[in-house]
């Protein structure tokens, strides 16, 4: 299963650091320029894990990173920190974040922890999705209709039914969209 990783560094050799730790998990990588990075893009990207340097987490501190674990996505939290402090460290773990890594840390620690916290996530999100293929679906054959152009939507219905694929369905109000 393909885990989608954001990672928000601001300092350019880290998030390079970063970036070629990351290869190695096999995920789907989106990174931002130090220009770009702000606390916001977090909680607009949809993201499986959010790797972010301990600065751009603006305060309160554990109020926006409750925010985070709050979107509907609930993304594991990594926050890199410049400095080794257990007490920021249990501040953070407290509100949601999943680690709080020390930047200065050899590459083979670093690689290992964030490896380890992607398989983490790729494990629960496989037993998410099959939990939820488990559950028993609504039969598509309750629905009877004459009408021409409604069997052509149903038939567009079925195809799309089995698939975790996200649908959009547009119309008047009073239509039968629900």
């Amino acid at each position: 299963m393909q885990i989608r990783i954001l990672l928000l560094v601001r300092e350019t050799r880290l998030r390079r650091r970063m970036t070629a730790l990351l290869k190695a998990t096999d995920a789907f990588v989106r990174s931002f320029s130090p220009e770009r990075v702000s606390w916001d893009i977090a909680s607009k990207v949809l993201a499986d894990v959010v790797i972010v340097e301990e600065p751009l987490i603006p305060d309160p501190v554990s109020e926006h990173v409750r925010a985070l674990m709050d979107q509907a996505a609930s993304p594991a939290l990594v926050v890199l920190s410049a400095a080794d402090s257990a007490e920021e460290s249990s501040v953070l773990r407290a509100a949601g974040s999943e680690a709080t890594l020390y930047t200065h840390a050899e590459d083979d620690v670093l690689g290992e922890a964030i490896a380890h916290i992607v398989e983490e996530r790729r494990e629960l999100l496989a037993r998410t999705v099959a939990a939820r293929r488990a559950t028993p679906r609504p039969e598509l054959s309750d629905f009877v209709s004459t009408s021409e152009a409604m069997q052509r939507f149903m038939r567009m219905v079925r195809r799309v039914a089995d698939s975790d694929a996200p649908l959009l369905v547009t119309g008047e109000t009073g239509v039968g969209k629900e």
